[in-house]
């Protein structure tokens, strides 16, 4: 058995195996790309590490994908962790876990602190040292509540091959103020903006303020339902200032000729309720996401947000699958700025698992909640590890 870094022509067996698992796949002729696998090489910035069988076929493989992300005030290398597969006839043979273990020194290497993935358990990949540290406010409101926000005045269609720094502005400020959001290049745009209306259905719109600057945006797909009504899909709303959402909602209340409900994954701080006039009219519900995991303790804990004032706390970390984060680290802050070492055994205030800090580091619990967990103690401090840890707004469009 050998667990390795796959080569450009070994990116094609990768694909047979999907293709063998995963059912939204498109049928390929796998046995023909074989002729000359290296035409088939994905060329992209992804490692893919794969577990090799005695007979040297590829049973298992999975792909680390880089990413920068925003957490507390700074952007953090994160590895997306895509593509888990195992061959049907391979499974139970620990495979995974072996791609793992090979895994995390490369996103050492390449300075990944956080490593992001959608699970198909979370069990399962609590193994790992994930944690959930994403959930989705999954609502359907009919389309008749937006009728109460007055339609905008300024508001223009995107075509594929307009200019995409309008949008984009708008993403950098709504997404900046949001951890786990991820930092998007022209690449980014490129493939999120590939929305044709006339063969797809798939429509995006700019609102704009009265002096032309974009402060606004909705990207939303046409699903016909004749049995349940025709929906609204949002699949990313963005905006500078209340006015400009309120101008997105105007503009949805004048579809009800063809729309009957919308269906938002509505960002986890924004309270849904509180915006509309019935709320019984209204279906929500909270659906788990996806999973966070710090890679260097160390360095994630550097990088955590001062509070006001100054302070200090220890922090006592158990990582059952990366012994070397495993330890004390004193973390004090005064006037803005924030240090954190590690170092010898001594009195700690919080005593945690590294999925506990996970979550915490992200903002997607705070010390208050943690220590109903079975894993989390807290000694002393609490107001200080509070401030250190608050409740923070997340949000993250992706999928990988």
């Amino acid at each position: 058995m050998e667990i390795r870094v796959l080569k450009p022509e070994e990116h094609l067996e990768y694909s047979a195996i999907c293709q063998n698992v995963f059912f939204d796949n498109e049928p390929r002729d796998i046995r023909k790309m074989r002729e000359n696998p290296l035409e088939h090489a994905q060329k992209d910035d992804c490692v893919r590490i794969g577990v090799f069988g005695d007979k040297g076929r590829l049973e298992s493989a999975m792909s680390i994908i880089p990413y920068t992300m925003r957490m507390n005030n700074h952007e953090s290398k994160m590895a997306g962790i895509g593509g888990v597969v195992t061959l049907p006839e391979a499974r139970s043979r620990g495979h995974v876990k072996k791609i793992m273990e090979a895994s995390f020194p490369i996103m050492r290497e390449a300075g990944q602190d956080y490593s992001f993935l959608f699970p198909f358990s979370y069990a399962y990949y609590r193994h790992f040292g994930y944690e959930i540290c994403l959930s989705l406010n999954r609502v359907k409101l009919p389309v008749s509540l937006f009728r109460d926000y007055p339609y905008p005045l300024f508001f223009e269609p995107y075509e594929p091959g307009d200019s995409a720094t309008p949008i984009a502005e708008v993403y950098a400020d709504f997404a900046g103020k949001r951890n786990l959001s991820i930092i998007r290049g022209d690449k980014d745009w490129e493939r999120i903006l590939k929305r044709d209306p006339y063969q797809n259905r798939e429509f995006t719109y700019v609102h704009y303020t009265s002096d032309g600057q974009a402060d606004a945006y909705i990207l939303y797909d046409a699903v016909r339902d004749r049995e349940r009504g025709n929906r609204i899909m949002i699949k990313e709303c963005c905006w500078k200032t209340p006015r400009a959402l309120h101008g997105i909602f105007g503009f949805i209340g004048k579809l009800g000729a063809e729309f009957q409900h919308v269906c938002w994954d509505v960002p986890s701080d924004i309270n849904i309720h509180a915006l509309f006039r019935e709320c019984y009219e209204m279906e929500w519900t909270v659906a788990s996401s996806g999973m966070n995991r710090i890679v260097n303790v160390g360095v994630a804990m550097s990088n955590l947000r001062a509070p006001t004032g100054s302070g200090s706390v220890v922090i006592k970390v158990n990582d059952a699958f990366l012994p070397d984060n495993s330890g004390v680290y004193a973390i004090q802050w005064e006037g803005g700025r924030l240090t954190s070492v590690k170092g010898q055994e001594s009195a700690a205030d919080l005593e945690t698992s590294v999925e506990t800090l996970t979550q915490l580091a992200t903002g997607f619990i705070t010390p208050a909640e943690a220590v109903n967990k079975k894993d989390t103690v807290v000694h002393s401090r609490f107001n200080l590890l509070s401030a250190l840890f608050p409740k923070q707004p997340i949000y993250m469009y992706e999928r990988f």
